[in-house]
């Protein structure tokens, strides 16, 4: 009998117990309604510039938009943001944010990088037709110890993998590299417009973002709750400055003896003063597109090739030589890999340059009318034609050390705080004589030789 009234007591007290609430399921704290966060701010200071992110000539190199990635130590948690670097203020990126402040505001697609000046929410539109932008969301912390990093956060720029590292708590910042985008031929801007003849097509064009790339590390950051949290950067820049800078000659080496138009003057003028210099573009090769953020390695299995125009208005006569014009121009890159040989003129690490010159068709010939023609009359009787020349800067790069490769056979990206100077040192030659009859046409000429190589297409 006592053998089943104790039976009959547990099974009594199990039976309680079953039907109580469970104190997991207590919500002393609904983090819905009373959340445990901090709001973020950012302080940065541009190592190498000024206050503001000016360089020395006063000219802003600073991104406006900046990636801040945030990955609690324990209990892992991490989130991504988007600081304004006018005003310190940082919009949730394309983390879902712990909390909104507006009911009706929509999430944001927590499947789309925030790339741009905007984060990663989409428009929206109303009934009308209209669209509008998403009310942007402020970026906050849960309470913690966090790693965090920073990064310019613009157009043509992505970190690699980052959706991934977001999501999965398992997964390494090893796996983050920041990737320039790649372009298709017809959409790199520097090229638009213009049919020229492809001298190095092995290679894949990437975006040339013209800018300094920053990154900056915190590591160790105690966040509390209930309070504004400032992140504190040290901002370094990241790719390299290439400066690119060669002369222009006008000649004019015509036959006086054999010219059209007998013993008319004008035939006989040098026009070499007459040419004018419309356009010039150039491309470098072996360029690397995406570098490891977490340790700086490149990633040398794809190399691409960076198209950049050059300013025209900035072009600088050669004082005492009227006929010879000086350019420059400079591109940040990630890297550039040297020609395996100096002999080589296609492949990795060649620079090639194209110049666009014209002259008036009645300059050239003997015509003795003295009406001139204005605007797009005139450019309808312009003879006009590009001309090409490569130059191999192996030397140059390989003096640069710009890359260092080392035991655990990577690449890696070493920062230079002065440029690293490409010179061509014979000038280009734009003729008179090439320009009306088109010769070599669709060739071009390798500086740095005793003899010029003119490449066939």
């Amino acid at each position: 009998m006592r053998k089943l009234y104790t039976t009959l007591y547990i099974a009594l007290c199990l039976t309680v117990l079953c039907n109580l609430p469970g104190c997991t399921a207590v919500e002393l704290c609904p983090e819905a309604e009373h959340p445990h966060v901090a709001a973020i701010i950012t302080e940065f200071n541009w190592v190498g510039y000024d206050k503001d992110g000016c360089d020395k000539d006063g000219n802003k190199v600073i991104p406006d938009k900046v990636n801040i990635v945030a990955s609690r130590i324990l209990n892992t948690w991490r989130a991504h943001g988007i600081a304004d670097t006018q005003n310190n203020t940082v919009e949730n990126g394309m983390s879902a944010p712990i909390i909104t402040d507006a009911p009706d505001t929509d999430t944001p697609d927590t499947d789309t990088p925030a790339t741009d000046d905007t984060p990663a929410a989409e428009t929206r539109t109303d009934e009308s037709g209209s669209t509008e932008a998403p009310a942007s969301v402020p970026f906050r912390l849960k309470g913690g110890e966090y790693n965090v990093f920073a990064t310019n956060a613009h157009e043509g720029l992505s970190i690699d993998s980052l959706h991934c590292y977001l999501t999965h708590s398992q997964a390494n910042v090893d796996t983050l590299y920041l990737h320039l985008a790649e372009r298709k031929r017809d959409e790199v801007p520097a090229l638009h417009g213009l049919n020229l003849p492809d001298f190095n097509p092995t290679f894949r064009y990437i975006e040339n973002i013209g800018r300094r790339l920053f990154y900056g590390i915190n590591q160790h950051v105690n966040i509390q709750t209930g309070q504004t949290e400032t992140l504190h950067f040290d901002m370094h820049p990241v790719n390299q400055e290439v400066t690119i800078k060669f002369r222009i000659r006008k000649a004019d080496s015509r036959d006086r003896d054999n010219l059209p138009g007998g013993e008319n003057a004008q035939s006989r003028e040098d026009l070499s003063s007459k040419i004018k210099i419309e356009q010039v573009v150039a491309e470098i090769s072996g360029v690397c597109g995406r570098i490891n953020i977490s340790s700086a390695y490149l990633d040398t299995t794809n190399l691409y090739r960076m198209a950049f125009p050059f300013d025209m208005t900035k072009a600088e006569p050669v004082e005492g030589d009227l006929l010879t014009t000086s350019f420059s121009n400079t591109v940040y890159t990630l890297g550039i890999i040297p020609s395996t040989s100096a002999g080589l003129n296609v492949g990795k690490g060649i620079v090639q340059i194209a110049v666009k010159a014209s002259i008036l068709k009645k300059d050239v010939t003997a015509s003795t009318e003295d009406d001139e023609d204005t605007g797009e009359e005139e450019e309808k009787n312009r003879l006009s034609r590009f001309f090409y020349v490569a130059k191999n800067p192996r030397q140059t790069l390989l003096d640069a050390k710009m890359i260092e490769h080392r035991e655990d056979g990577k690449a890696y990206l070493r920062h230079r705080e002065e440029p690293v100077v490409i010179e061509l040192t014979e000038p280009i030659m734009i003729d008179v004589d090439k320009l009306v009859n088109h010769q070599d046409e669709d060739t071009w000429e390798e500086q740095g030789k005793d003899d010029n190589i003119d490449i066939e297409m």
